[in-house]
């Protein structure tokens, strides 16, 4: 949403409330993760990374409007395949 707008001073393109707002979520879901991973197996692991991008597009389809294209379908379906092989 930031690169979208233009700023008088480009130092304002990364001293905005969208920026600022992005960091902050990163940080808040690093810390989440960080506590998450305390509590179940090592195995676990990696599916729980796995799936945050299925969830990342099923979030920008639904907050940014973005297209869920046949290449995104096929690299989501190809991480679904993984985690079911991954757990045989």
């Amino acid at each position: 949403k930031s690169t979208k707008k233009s700023y008088k001073h480009p130092i304002y393109e990364y001293l905005n409330i969208y920026v600022f707002s992005g960091y902050a979520i990163l940080l808040s879901t690093m810390i989440i993760n960080i506590y998450a991973y305390t509590g179940i197996d090592y195995k676990l692991g990696p599916i729980l990374t796995s799936t945050s991008y299925i969830f990342v597009l099923l979030l920008s389809k639904l907050m940014l409007k973005e297209k869920i294209t046949i290449r995104k379908l096929i690299g989501i379906s190809s991480i679904i395949l993984g985690i079911i092989l991954f757990n045989l």
